[in-house]
């Protein structure tokens, strides 16, 4: 008779869930194998199916968004130490753990949360998100030794000292890093063409292609802590918002409109003429910006590039009042619900403006920032933890990280870059105005037989 003690052992891989459903049945096929060939263990080929299997069937929303969290934490961490220049980066613990935790750490966590929400969502088989995390877990460990390789490297050059030992061997470390991502952005590649009808041959050269050409794109965006952060707030959003559709049982009406409150006429009209406003006013200041200096008062390049991102930082607060406008009109929140955030907004806004008149010293410039980085943040955290679907808890435990990265790091880099892209978005703000009457569509409905008339008889 067979011990069936290691192959019980072996189905913990599996959810409890799961092995309470199923785990009776894959273990008595594992037995029943094992007592025809005379065996008490399983074999190597059960055991990696069954823990690759198992592993994997625990990928699913809960750890995505575990994940998320702990993305986003480590991007707050990493971000507050590069932004606020604190100097621990180069202190002699700060040359190993900041790489660990930069370009090893969060970007394992964004990927294992990419890899459980499309497992969860079936676009990876079990084996395959546990494969791809495995892998990339392996390049970015491999890019970690080489970012650490590189600083040592350069400063052994800059002693005028031959590297040797770890600092020497940044482009093996480097062509390891890119050869190892390269395969498992070919394995996610190929398994996604797989649901295609695409010939395998031409799969596999694609994904090799795929791989080889991404791997380094993508390894050097992860290893940016702006990179990790951004990815993590919207895995996070994504995982909240996620929830399986439920498909609704079918209609006889006739035309369907989709449901949504339409906003008065009068008040989208206001907001519409707030947005182009918005994006006359951005759009002065941000060719103020570039060119100020050949026609306009500054007296060079850099005084009016200043004044021009304060023309334009503050041309966002009639957009603000648009958004305002039309989002009071559509939502059923409260007043302070909807005017709350945006007014937190606007003084993050008005903070950055104020700041960049200590332009170019960024020792008169970081209080503002700083100001306006922290009021942004609880700006965004205030207005997501209202809008996100689910449980309050996890509402605002996802809104209020990803306000707290902002806030750490991520407002002194957005900032600037909101000067030059506020005219865009006020333009398509002024354009595409939300809240317009939904068009009505005729359904396709089959007429019923007590509705035309008797069936035809059959010859």
């Amino acid at each position: 008779m067979v011990n069936q003690d290691p192959f019980r052992r072996l189905l913990r891989w599996y959810p409890r869930a799961w092995r309470e459903r199923n785990g009776d049945v894959l273990l008595g096929v594992m037995l029943d194998a094992a007592e025809q060939t005379g065996r008490n263990t399983p074999t190597l080929s059960e055991r990696w199916s069954v823990i690759t299997h198992g592993l994997g069937t625990r990928l699913d929303r809960r750890v995505a968004f575990a994940a998320t969290i702990l993305a986003l934490v480590t991007a707050a961490a990493t971000g507050l130490l590069t932004a606020w220049g604190t100097g621990f980066p180069a202190t002699a613990t700060g040359a190993w753990l900041f790489p660990a935790l930069a370009v090893f750490v969060g970007p394992v966590f964004v990927v294992a949360a990419v890899s459980a929400l499309a497992r969860d969502r079936g676009f990876l088989t079990e084996p395959r998100a546990v494969i791809t995390i495995i892998l990339a877990t392996l390049a970015l460990a491999v890019a970690t030794l080489a970012q650490i390789s590189w600083a040592l490297g350069f400063d052994a050059a800059d002693q005028g000292v031959r590297a040797t030992g770890l600092a020497a061997a940044w482009s093996w470390l480097f062509v390891g890093a890119w050869a190892v991502g390269a395969a498992a952005i070919a394995f996610v590649v190929d398994a996604l063409l797989r649901r295609t009808r695409v010939r395998a041959v031409v799969i596999v050269i694609l994904a090799v292609v795929a791989g080889i050409l991404l791997a380094p794109a993508v390894g050097l965006s992860l290893i940016s802590p702006y990179t990790v952060a951004i990815a993590a707030s919207v895995l996070a959003v994504a995982v909240v918002r996620g929830r399986r559709p439920v498909v609704p049982a079918p209609q006889p009406a006739v035309v369907t409109a989709v449901e949504a409150k339409v906003v008065p006429a009068r008040t989208r009209v206001a907001a519409r003429l707030l947005a182009v406003m918005a994006t006359a006013a951005s759009g002065f200041g941000a060719v103020y910006a570039v060119t100020g200096s050949a026609w306009g008062p500054a007296r060079d390049a850099t005084e009016a590039m200043v004044q021009g991102i304060i023309v334009s930082l503050t041309a966002a607060i009639p957009l603000i009042a648009a958004i305002g406008i039309i989002a009071a009109a559509r939502s059923r929140a409260t007043p302070a619900q909807t005017w709350g955030p945006l007014m937190l907004a606007v003084l993050a806004v008005a903070a950055v403006a104020v700041a960049y008149r200590g332009a170019p010293a960024w020792e008169n410039m970081a209080g503002g920032f700083a100001v306006g980085s922290v009021l942004g943040g609880a700006a965004i955290a205030w207005w997501t933890a209202l809008r996100l679907p689910g449980i309050a808890k996890t509402r605002v435990t996802v809104a209020v990280l990803i306000g707290v990265v902002y806030a750490a790091f991520l407002g002194i880099l957005i900032a600037p870059m909101l000067a030059f892209i506020l005219p865009l978005l006020a333009a398509a703000f002024a354009i595409w105005t939300p809240g317009r009457p939904p068009r009505l569509r005729p359904s396709h409905t089959v007429a019923s037989p007590a509705s035309s008339g008797p069936l035809p008889r059959l010859s």
